[in-house]
């Protein structure tokens, strides 16, 4: 879970997601108001987790192709929310200071 570089306060899932779900680059922590960015490296690894999404919904398509309807897609996109709510706050690391992506 991520932690405040400022008052070293470990943010909740819930307020993870709460900072993560606005258009702003920085988040500000609930305890002491600093703003935090997420780490360069926080955001590779959230980028590349999302990438399961169009890989798994290609390999539902070919399994509906076979016959196993489209119940497989639905099954699949909610074991992957499941495992992006899960996995996410657990890839977030913040830093006081932006940093580039490249």
């Amino acid at each position: 879970m991520p932690i405040c570089t400022n008052c070293h306060h470990p943010w909740t899932r819930g307020e993870l997601w709460k900072a993560s779900l606005t258009l702003k680059q920085s988040m500000t922590c609930p305890h002491c108001g600093a703003e935090q960015f997420q780490t360069k490296e926080s955001r590779k690894k959230g980028s590349l987790l999302l990438l399961i999404i169009p890989l798994g919904m290609l390999i539902s398509f070919v399994a509906n192709g076979l016959g196993w309807g489209w119940w497989s897609l639905i099954l699949y996109l909610a074991v992957v929310v499941a495992v992006y709510v899960y996995f996410f706050p657990k890839t977030v690391r913040l830093t006081d200071t932006e940093e580039p992506l490249w």
